[in-house]
């Protein structure tokens, strides 16, 4: 392997442990957040879940990247 594709190997591999520890801090934040009520949870439940979403389908789709 050139040492280019290694690069690039190593760079979208970065990425996607940086994508995996924003999922982390996402998920901790909302389990760390006080809620006034039903409503309020429900919606931010929600949102977490579609940060969550975005950031999985990211990952996914450095996954699709070749280096040849």
């Amino acid at each position: 392997m050139r040492a280019s594709q290694s690069h690039c190997l190593n760079y979208v591999e970065t990425q996607r442990d940086a994508i995996d520890d924003c999922i982390k801090a996402i998920k901790k934040n909302f389990s760390e957040m006080d809620f006034e009520n039903a409503y309020e949870r429900d919606t931010m439940e929600e949102i977490t879940n579609q940060m969550v979403r975005v950031c999985t389908q990211a990952k996914s789709s450095l996954s699709d990247y070749t280096f040849s």
